[in-house]
């Protein structure tokens, strides 16, 4: 993104925490310009919030409306009503409990106010320069290269700041793992998390991103989707498949397929045979995605052939849609990282991996958002019961550069029982090391249906070799949050 302009994003997030984040008016108004602002109804606004705050020390919030009529009085009809129909979309963010992302957006803006003050410098450095006043430009261009603080600054005096003892914590849990063992033991995932899934070649890492993906739009999130290996219409029809039950088309002539449960009370693996529609039902699919719609988040699915994507894309892919399409992730699933192009084909194998996580934490950081990638384990560990550290491929220096390693694993028996195994492998802070076994309906798009605990090297679930007596049952009245199933 052009770092000398602000885009439609960040805009309606400066206007929107003027309104409503005094600590955000406090800090912006001693370094953001009202002049800088793009068009003249968002100078308007910010300085409202300004001459507000210098009042009463507090952003106008509900009081918002009268100041700005107040302000727009002189104003012709058709500019107050430009005016108004801005304010009501930046209150519509309020109204839907849906904000911009506040770290994103004093990153941004303080890299903007850099560049224009530098660039407003520089010209009054020319004009010195050509006085000949040699010692005044060296001063002057010193003054303009410290100036402008941070605006995202993260300090404090430690023996007089006491306010994060009394904050909330700012690091909420964004959306869960949908694991319901998992979600016992730690929470969901966090802003600023770089994750990263291993697994085996053709096993069900793909599924698995899929799965976080849907939690995230069920807590109403923005998630971004951007695919190596399989298409673009794989990934939607995955993503379909898992909110509406939906089997594939191979399955159309036969739709009955068997439906995997764990039985809690005999650790049992039973079945019953379940009858689905197949994707190739359009009016499925529609209502799966209308579904997903009302818990008010939003998707954007892009495929890069294999081998033709560098993180320098990703980047490109993240300025185009918050410039262009006025979309900015919460969360980003990159699938996946081991199949990108190089940054540096010059460097080894080993170092350009090194270098691709590097770049995804830094993106988690820079972006505030949630990054999870994912990576193959050795051909030692494919059917390991459970994957340890030293089973990273290529590199064990990823693990340093990864807030959180989960693992699937599933072994030759476990695969005939529709069951995995899922780890929290590596985190760092708080406890690792903890997993359990997840059944799977992935015929039915389901990645996991139930959860359990699991003991190794002598398990505790069994599985029935005959189906269940009864009916064939239609699988219509599944719940829509398969996630969810089983944690409440």
């Amino acid at each position: 993104m052009n770092p000398d302009k602000l885009s439609l994003h960040i805009v309606d997030g400066i206007s929107f925490y003027c309104i409503y984040d005094t600590d955000f008016l406090k800090v912006v108004r001693l370094s953001l310009d009202p002049s800088y602002m793009p068009s003249i109804w968002t100078k308007i606004v910010v300085e409202s919030c300004y001459e507000y705050y210098e009042l009463t020390k507090e952003a106008p919030e509900n009081n918002f409306t009268d100041i700005i009529e107040h302000k727009i009085s002189p104003y012709m009809e058709e500019r107050k009503k430009i005016i108004r129909e801005y304010i009501s979309k930046i209150k519509e963010y309020k109204t839907n409990n849906n904000p911009q992302n506040k770290t994103y957006v004093l990153n941004r803006l303080s890299e903007f106010v850099h560049i224009r003050r530098f660039t407003e410098g520089a010209v009054e450095f020319a004009k010195i320069i050509d006085s000949g006043e040699v010692e005044h430009a060296r001063e002057f261009m010193l003054k303009i290269l410290r100036s402008g603080a941070d605006l995202n600054q993260n300090g404090c005096d430690y023996f007089k700041d006491f306010s994060s003892m009394y904050s909330i914590d700012t690091t909420e849990c964004l959306f869960p793992y949908g694991i319901k063992n998992i979600d016992a033991m730690r929470d969901g995932f966090k802003r600023k998390e770089f994750v990263v899934g291993l697994g085996a070649y053709k096993g069900s890492k793909s599924w698995s991103v899929i799965h976080l993906g849907v939690q995230a739009l069920f807590e109403g999130l923005r998630v971004l989707h951007v695919s190596h290996e399989n298409t673009r219409e794989e990934t939607e029809e995955r993503y379909d498949r898992m909110i509406g039950g939906l089997l594939p088309v191979k399955y159309k002539d036969n739709p009955e397929r068997p439906y995997y449960q764990f039985d809690y009370a005999t650790h049992k693996i039973t079945y019953k045979k379940m009858k689905g529609a197949t994707v190739d039902n359009i009016e499925k699919r529609i209502r799966a995605r209308k579904i997903l719609k009302k818990y008010g988040g939003d998707l954007k699915i892009y495929k890069y052939p294999m081998g033709s994507c560098s993180m320098y894309d990703i980047w490109k892919l993240l300025d185009y849609l918050e410039s262009v399409e006025n979309f900015v992730p919460d969360v980003l699933i990159n699938d996946y990282v081991d199949v990108m192009k190089p940054m540096d084909a010059n460097k080894s194998t080993r170092d350009q991996l090194n270098e691709a996580y590097i770049e995804h934490k830094k993106m988690a950081d820079e972006r505030n958002m949630v990054v999870i990638t994912l990576s193959q384990v050795r051909r030692e560990a494919i059917e390991q019961e459970k994957i340890k550290k030293s089973d990273f491929a290529e590199d064990i220096r990823k693990l340093a550069n990864v807030d959180t390693v989960y693992s699937i694993c599933q072994t030759g028996g476990q695969l005939k029982k529709s069951i995995a195994t899922f780890h929290i492998m590596a985190v760092r802070q708080g406890e690792s090391g903890y997993g359990c076994g997840i059944v799977q309906n992935l015929d039915f798009g389901r990645f996991c249906t139930q959860s359990f605990h699991i003991k190794y090297s002598g398990s505790n679930y069994d599985t029935r070799d005959d189906k269940e007596e009864g009916d064939i049952e239609e699988l219509t009245d599944m719940p829509v949050n398969v996630g969810y199933q089983g944690q409440k």
